[in-house]
């Protein structure tokens, strides 16, 4: 018989074998003994299910003095599935791994955590305008929850002019492009 988490289960005197089962999630089996002496005594029957997929808490950082926004076009892929990266840079998901439905793979769940499968290598790249490409390769066992910062690194740099020594106002040109006026902080490329 087919029971629901948090029912109560009257069981006859002797061995009884349960099966806890959720999709998405290692079955846990076990048995009951229910002896004569112990037979109007209650039980509770706790269970953590272990998951068949595992999970990255996705963590993107820019060089410092940057920022990554929606303006960089960041776009995000795992094994070539796009990750949605408006939802990443909100942190909007309204995805929890508490409800009944079956765990959504390459999606993000509250806190920016992405469910992936478990046990194998996984393959990611990232790009973004004003930041070099990244590209890595990770393995997350089943069931593991595993951090994982993906580090930007700016195509450019900071220039920060002060107007010691000249007029306010100075001109400030980097391969014969004006940057702006002295005194400032400009990004120049690296």
């Amino acid at each position: 018989k087919i029971y629901r988490s948090g029912e109560v289960i009257t069981l006859q005197e002797g061995e009884t074998p349960i099966s806890v089962r959720k999709t998405d999630f290692m079955q846990f089996d076990t048995t009951i003994v229910v002896n004569p002496y112990e037979k109007n005594k209650n039980r509770y029957l706790n269970v953590k299910l272990i998951p068949e997929f595992a999970i990255i808490q996705l963590s993107i950082v820019p060089e410092e003095g940057t920022t990554l926004s929606t303006y960089n076009n960041p776009i995000l892929k795992i094994d070539g599935h796009l990750i949605d990266m408006e939802e990443f840079l909100s942190d909007s998901s309204i995805r929890t791994f508490d409800s009944d439905k079956p765990v959504e793979m390459y999606k993000l769940y509250r806190g920016n955590l992405l469910a992936l499968p478990g046990g194998k290598n996984h393959f990611i790249s990232m790009s973004a305008v004003d930041f070099e490409p990244f590209n890595d390769e990770f393995l997350v066992s089943v069931g593991e929850t595993k951090p994982y910062t993906i580090d930007l690194v700016a195509k450019s740099g900071t220039l920060t002019v002060n107007a010691e020594g000249v007029s306010v106002g100075t001109k400030v040109i980097v391969d014969n492009k004006i940057q702006g006026e002295a005194p400032g902080t400009f990004r120049v490329a690296k």
